[in-house]
């Protein structure tokens, strides 16, 4: 028993077991065509895997040592922005790019995941996982400020607790937030 690699279960119950009992940050399920067209399922793997847990699930399928060639059937994960993704995008991104991906997001905490999540809400294309796993690597040059919806919020922010603007208290008021909040928004190419 390699850790890491879920059995092959034949029983749609039993297959749901094995996949609820798969945790993050990343899973898919490899299958060949023969098990595919037999409606046997697969193997589980939580990624990111290592050589040995790869080829271990490999064995499960009898996909082993170039023994029959594999595919990604399923594909799932916790983390919002990479649960959306297409399982056809999973497949033509292939293990290496999927485990780079896992990798990335295992070393994020809950935070950075936060902020993953609402920056690829605005990425040019939410489904390309290269860009999510580059995305992944760089939470640390978003900010991300969830309670924040309008540009008078953003102004408030900006003047009060962005370190930004530094003016004496009374002169505070003569500030128009709003457009502060604009200009910020612009500046920063920010979204709400």
């Amino acid at each position: 028993e390699i850790p890491g690699v879920v059995s092959i279960s034949s029983k749609n119950t039993e297959q749901r077991k094995e996949q609820e009992n798969m945790n993050e940050p990343l899973n898919i399920q490899l299958t060949t065509r023969e098990l595919y067209e037999a409606g046997s399922g697969g193997a589980w793997l939580k990624l990111p895997a290592t050589a040995k847990q790869l080829n271990a699930a490999l064995a499960r399928i009898g996909a082993a040592n170039g023994g029959k060639d594999f595919f990604i059937n399923g594909f799932e994960s916790p983390v919002t922005a990479v649960a959306r993704i297409p399982l056809e995008n999973a497949q033509k991104a292939g293990l290496d790019e999927l485990n780079f991906l896992a990798a990335a997001l295992q070393s994020r905490d809950d935070r950075q995941i936060e902020k993953l999540n609402a920056a690829a809400e605005v990425m040019a294309d939410p489904n390309d996982i290269h860009g999510l796993a580059e995305l992944t690597q760089n939470t640390g040059v978003y900010d991300f400020h969830p309670d924040i919806f309008n540009h008078i919020q953003l102004g408030e922010h900006t003047l009060e607790h962005s370190g930004l603007i530094q003016i004496p208290d009374e002169w505070a008021a003569a500030i128009d937030v709003e457009v502060l909040g604009r200009l910020a928004a612009e500046h920063e190419k920010g979204h709400f």
